[in-house]
């Protein structure tokens, strides 16, 4: 049987290449470098070489120079077989040093198999394609140029290759120390979500060791309660290829469901996912319990609150209630403009407690039946001042006593006490200014009989823009007008 010897560093392409020599009937034999095939050639002489061209330790043209020139081997046929230098000059040389073809990878199959038979029966009938035996010393110098530049390609490709290999050592260790000192877990589970990767912190978090978990599937860890939102997570995973920040619980060692956040990135259809895993069940009970303080102040602050309305209305009986009814109309108003929750909560405190500084007007003016002398006026109008100067060292998280400093103030700058206009005014102030106005009106005061809510909201509608703010002044008549909003006794 023909014996055809082939030469390729790469293994793929020997494969494809001894296989279609074994369909079209030859024996085979392989050889990954020129040295190797020198060796074999030498060893059993081969009916026919076909050798690629670029090749460590030694390449495809020395070869051919080796064996043309060793009167063992100097008749066999050389086809040269090369995907790396195909062009006219690289075709020319490998003729002059002996090959009786050049072919280029790919090449069809069909004319693979034509080449060889013709390039054997030519053996056989004692003809030969190939060139002159002898070299020229151009030849030579040729030959040499050539392989000098295969070895420098060559080496480059080595140097290349290990800096690639470092590169990837580094990142190996960068990884590993990365696993051994990270306080969060870092876990990676394969494309059939079997455990793969498993931290020191995992094993701090969840109480595994590695030896434990590798391996098993990731499934055993999540509670029955959460199967069915990580599944859904998963397939967002592998949609979008990440998602950040999902919280759940996963099970520890002893059982426990452990609350934690999840980053999990997908790498891929070979490699699987991988998660960073966050405990935040720490963060997330301080955050119940800093909610749980916070609502007992709230619940102390408004009770201070109340504490203060209280001590207004007692000592001004005949306006109890005013300052609660002016707190529920500003925050209604409010809400009718679509401020934020956390505005109206500053509204309705400020509401509350607008008129605190009465409590340093004496009661018989508070409650004095006929018409107050101007001196007294004066005095009752110090009382945005005595309720801000009372509240200002408070640390409200809303600006209360601006806003009960500024209750009177009106529009157009005729208000008291410091005669602000417009914009300068806060909007809170000029929500509650619109509630007290009307609440004050339609309300009965010592000296007065109560005037009824039709007059109240006339003297709103009158100045819209004037005295009272546009705004809320225009959601204080809608409520009335429109919503079925009513004054509270």
């Amino acid at each position: 049987m023909t014996r055809i010897l082939t030469v390729d560093d790469d293994e793929q392409n020997r494969e494809l290449l001894r296989l279609l020599m074994e369909r079209f009937g030859y024996e085979v034999v392989t050889a990954v470098n020129g040295a190797e095939a020198l060796r074999e050639a030498r060893r059993a002489v081969p009916d026919m070489i076909i050798s690629d061209i670029l090749m460590p330790v030694m390449d495809g043209y020395t070869l051919c120079r080796e064996c043309k020139s060793d009167d063992l081997l100097k008749s066999i046929p050389f086809i040269f077989y090369t995907g790396t230098y195909t062009d006219s000059e690289a075709e020319a040389l490998a003729i002059k040093i002996g090959a009786e073809r050049f072919l280029k990878k790919p090449t069809n199959s069909e004319v693979l198999r034509t080449t060889v038979e013709e390039v054997l029966d030519n053996r056989q009938a004692g003809r030969s394609s190939a060139g002159p035996a002898v070299q020229t010393v151009r030849e030579v110098d040729i030959l040499h140029e050539y392989t000098g530049v295969l070895y420098t390609k060559l080496e480059e490709k080595i140097t290349e290759l290990e800096r690639a290999n470092q590169q990837l050592e580094r990142s190996e260790q960068r990884f590993r120390t990365i696993l051994e000192i990270s306080v969060d877990a870092i876990v990676s589970a394969d494309p059939q979500r079997r455990i793969t990767v498993w931290s020191s912190g995992a094993e701090h978090m969840f109480g595994f060791t590695r030896e434990e978990i590798i391996g098993r599937p990731v499934e055993f860890m999540i509670p029955d309660h959460e199967r069915a939102a990580t599944a859904k997570m998963v397939e967002e995973v592998l949609q979008k290829g990440f998602v950040r920040g999902y919280e759940t619980h996963r099970l520890t060692k002893d059982g426990h469901p452990l609350e934690v956040e999840m980053t999990v990135t997908n790498l891929g259809v070979e490699i699987g996912t991988v998660a960073i895993v966050r405990d935040i069940s720490k963060s997330k009970q301080a955050e119940k319990e800093r909610q749980r303080n916070f609502e007992t102040l709230q619940k102390a602050f408004e009770g201070t609150i109340q504490a203060m309305a209280l001590t207004v209305d007692r000592r001004d009986p005949y306006t109890a209630g005013h300052q609660r009814r002016v707190a529920d109309l500003a925050t209604a108003i409010g809400r009718e403009m679509g401020l934020e929750s956390g505005v109206l909560a500053g509204i309705g405190m400020a509401g509350a407690i607008h008129d605190l500084g009465k409590i340093s007007i004496p009661a018989e003016i508070l409650s004095k039946p006929t018409k107050l002398s101007e001196i007294e006026i004066n005095l009752i109008r110090t009382h945005p001042q005595t309720g801000y100067d009372i509240l200002k060292e408070v640390e409200f998280p809303w600006p209360v006593a601006q806003i009960v400093l500024q209750h009177h103030e009106r529009v157009n700058g005729s208000g008291y006490p410091q005669g602000l206009s417009g914009n300068d005014i806060l909007p809170e102030a000029r929500t509650v200014a619109v509630a007290d106005v009307v609440e004050a009106i339609a309300s009965y005061r010592p000296y007065r009989p109560a005037f009824g809510i039709v007059t109240a909201l006339d003297e709103i509608s009158k100045n819209i823009g004037v005295l009272y703010d546009e705004g809320a002044s225009e959601a204080c008549l809608r409520l009335f007008n429109e919503k079925g909003f009513e004054l509270k006794k």
